[in-house]
């Protein structure tokens, strides 16, 4: 009875679940380093000093002068981007004996390939320490490590953030 029922079967319930179960770990990158769309393949960035990100005294009496904002020297960045391309070939034949959509499927891999790419550039990027001002990093001793049930990571974490807020004016 049972290879009668899986001659019947278009798709195998256990496998498909199986399938459709898998995915890859949801990506976080674009939450650290979001993606800015482009019209060219080169641009110029402003940059922007600390000056956007102070307090102000804005009260004044009155009769007395204004209150006036101290300019800033504007820059720039020139960022040039580069091209990556990752291709899924699908065989007609294929297409055409298949009970799916190859060529849907082919360009799904396509994109998570692309994707777990630019995760893994922003992952190392992200845990590069050369990146960061040294005041912006902290080694921990061996009584501050988050093993073994010891540490206090979520004060650590919250120390890095105020630390993080100070510097920049913004809570990451």
């Amino acid at each position: 009875m049972s290879d009668y029922l899986r001659g019947k079967r278009i798709v195998d319930p256990v496998l498909t679940s199986v399938a459709r179960g898998y995915r890859n770990a949801a990506f976080i990158g674009e939450n650290l380093f979001p993606v800015v769309l482009a019209e060219k393949e080169g641009i110029i960035v402003p940059l922007f000093g600390k000056g956007a990100f102070v307090e102000y005294d804005t009260e004044r009496a009155i009769g007395a002068e204004s209150n006036v904002l101290l300019r800033e020297k504007s820059s720039s960045m020139d960022i040039v981007l580069n091209e990556h391309d990752l291709a899924a070939p699908v065989d007609y034949r294929e297409q055409a004996e298949s009970l799916f959509n190859e060529e849907a499927k082919a360009a799904r891999r396509a994109t998570n390939g692309i994707g777990l790419k630019r995760e893994l550039y922003a992952a190392r990027l992200a845990q590069d320490p050369k990146i960061y001002l040294d005041k912006s990093k902290k080694s921990l001793a061996a009584a501050e490590r988050w093993a073994g049930g010891k540490g206090q990571p979520v004060t650590l974490i919250e120390e890095g953030i105020e630390a993080v807020r100070n510097a920049m004016g913004v809570r990451p």
